[in-house]
């Protein structure tokens, strides 16, 4: 097996686990909002919270007080963004978008109706992880493909025998028309 192959591959296998990363990322964002219940709510006390992920940077996120109405029921409870940011200038702009809007669509599960979220950031869904991932998914197979390519053994001129890079129509020396595999 030639280097090339072993670079293309390499670079194959880490695109496909990187478009695996965005397609959950992505997975993980939109399945809420798919098999939870919606409702429309009233919205107060919108602010932006933060906590510390595991490797312990800042992650920020949209909360806002909700007002809406479950099976019947007026609910009111604190509401919490689908996504999270390390930016806080994203979210700070998010959060003034948000309070100056009369209404939200919330989103929260049937059996826990007091756990509401909202998706305050689908509009900036693809300029994060799911989009960047993606988007170096596709750059890593670019490189894979490139490297195959210029790291393939070249091949031989039929009619002179001198080695010639495999891309060649026409051998460069005696201009026989070649026949690339």
């Amino acid at each position: 097996m030639s280097r090339g192959s072993i670079a293309s591959s390499i670079c194959f296998v880490a695109a496909v686990a990187l478009l695996a990363l965005a397609g959950w990322n992505g997975y993980q964002i939109m399945a809420p909002a798919v098999a939870w219940k919606s409702a429309d709510a009233t919205h107060s006390n919108t602010r932006v919270r933060f906590r510390r992920d595991g490797e312990g940077i800042l992650v920020y996120q949209v909360v806002s007080q909700v007002t809406y109405n479950s099976g019947g029921q007026q609910l009111t409870a604190d509401a919490s963004s689908l996504l999270e940011s390390r930016n806080y200038g994203d979210i700070a702009v998010l959060a003034k978008k948000l309070a100056a809007s009369p209404t939200m669509r919330i989103y929260f599960d049937p059996a826990d109706a007091k756990q509401p979220r909202f998706g305050v950031m689908y509009s900036r869904m693809m300029a994060g992880e799911v989009a960047g991932a993606a988007v170096a998914a596709v750059l890593l197979l670019a490189a894979g493909l490139w490297l195959r390519k210029k790291w393939l053994p070249p091949i031989a001129c039929p009619r002179c025998t001198r080695p010639i890079q495999r891309d060649y129509r026409f051998c460069p020396f005696c201009r026989t028309e070649v026949q690339s595999a």
